[in-house]
């Protein structure tokens, strides 16, 4: 049986999805209350302030953030960094969190797959794994897991 991997792109987050989280640590860096410009964000993490911009207006219409104009004007939060999950992001911004279509519970689209229920209970169990690591992780934990690496790095 042969393991030749004929397409080679993997199942992966868009750069989309990369670059929210990017920015929504930022922000997360800042709750409560506080903004953190675009401009900030975008040089930071050497992104294209543009790309920034449309990923930011995604989220804030998926009520993760808010916007704030004006010269102390930024993006915050919307809620707590402990109410807004890995999922939530990625599937505001990338869809579905299962690998195929026909495994999705939220964005279900038929498949040829479907013709092998063995193939469709195989990608659902891959769906709801990450799926439950992704619900289960939120901004604050990675904030906190963050610190904790760098308190363990000074001793």
């Amino acid at each position: 049986m042969s393991t030749e991997i004929v397409d080679k792109r993997p199942m992966k987050l868009s750069t989309k999805s990369e670059y929210a989280f990017l920015a929504l640590l930022e922000m997360t860096r800042c709750w409560p209350g506080g903004t953190v410009p675009l401009s900030r964000m975008a040089a930071r993490n050497k992104l294209s302030r543009k790309y920034l911009a449309r990923i930011l207006r995604s989220l804030e219409a998926a009520g993760l953030v808010t916007a704030t104009r004006g010269a102390k004007g930024g993006f915050a939060l919307a809620k707590a960094a402990d109410q807004i999950t890995m999922a939530e992001v990625v599937r505001a911004l990338d869809g579905p969190i299962a690998p195929v279509r026909a495994a999705s519970k939220y964005f279900y689209r038929p498949s040829p797959i479907e013709k092998e229920p063995a193939l469709v209970r195989f990608f659902k169990e891959i769906r709801d794994m990450v799926a439950r690591r992704m619900e289960r992780t939120t901004l604050a934990d990675l904030l906190r897991a963050e610190r904790h690496e760098a308190w363990a790095s000074k001793k």
